[in-house]
């Protein structure tokens, strides 16, 4: 706490340990797991004392914890995910987490085994904290820096590509990049636009000639069709004497 008189007073007011599991786990993991520890801890304390906190801070002396707070909980796998996804939730990675070099982390005093409890009673550092919590924020041994998440723990079908998108220009775009032919960019597209109406007239008009004659022709089939056979036969005699006469 800073007084009214601009001195710091600290205290330890509650700490946590766990007992590290028989089953095998990594170090980062035990790392990540201390951490939850401390945010979940944060948070009963706060609720207990109902104040108003100007600033909440966090240490861990391992870099691949802060290297894991800054990734996305849905890139790990399940044990760290969910664990990264908790502490975001009950801290702001960003501005309340910091690394501290080992020998400046009270929190390691409960998990070494050459301390001596008499060095934890009261009066001591554990208890009162150490000579570098009384210095101002600007001068504490703290850093944001981190390293890589372990590779081990990161989703495999999780993939980061890069590739570049090539737009290709149109050739009337092309022509406009020519200083001598920006002039006439706005004459060419009215050409273009001229020859791309009548093209399209000339279709229309083709097709409705052709559509025309077409059912000219369907019509005369349909009326041979349906003359009776007498009248058939006359009408090729006379045509073939209206040719005979022609010839």
């Amino acid at each position: 706490w800073e007084m009214m008189d601009g001195s710091v007073m600290c205290r330890l007011i509650s700490g946590k340990t766990r007992v590290a599991p028989k089953v095998k786990i990594t170090v980062p993991r035990m790392e990540l797991v201390g951490s939850l520890m401390a945010v979940r801890l944060a948070q009963k304390v706060k609720d207990s004392l109902q104040l108003t906190f100007k600033a909440v801070r966090y240490f861990t002396d391992s870099s691949a914890v802060l290297g894991m707070l800054k990734g996305e909980s849905g890139g790990y796998l399940e044990f760290v995910g969910t664990r990264v996804s908790e502490i975001k939730t009950k801290s702001e990675p960003d501005s309340e987490w910091f690394w501290i070099p080992t020998d400046c982390n009270l929190a390691d005093m409960g998990t070494r085994q050459n301390v001596q409890p008499q060095e934890m009673t009261q009066g001591t550092a554990y208890q009162d904290g150490m000579p570098w919590m009384y210095e101002p924020v600007t001068s504490w041994p703290v850093k944001k820096t981190f390293t890589a998440p372990p590779p081990e723990e990161m989703k495999k079908d999780i993939r980061q590509a890069a590739c570049n998108i090539v737009r290709e220009e149109n050739w009337i775009e092309r022509l406009a990049r020519q200083p001598q032919m920006g002039r006439s960019l706005e004459k060419l597209q009215r050409t273009v636009a001229y020859v791309v109406l009548i093209g399209s007239r000339f279709r229309k008009k083709t097709e409705s000639n052709r559509l025309r004659w077409e059912e000219e022709r369907g019509g005369k089939e349909w009326s041979e069709r349906g003359r009776p056979e007498q009248d058939k036969h006359k009408h090729n005699r006379r045509h073939t004497h209206t040719k005979q006469q022609h010839h």
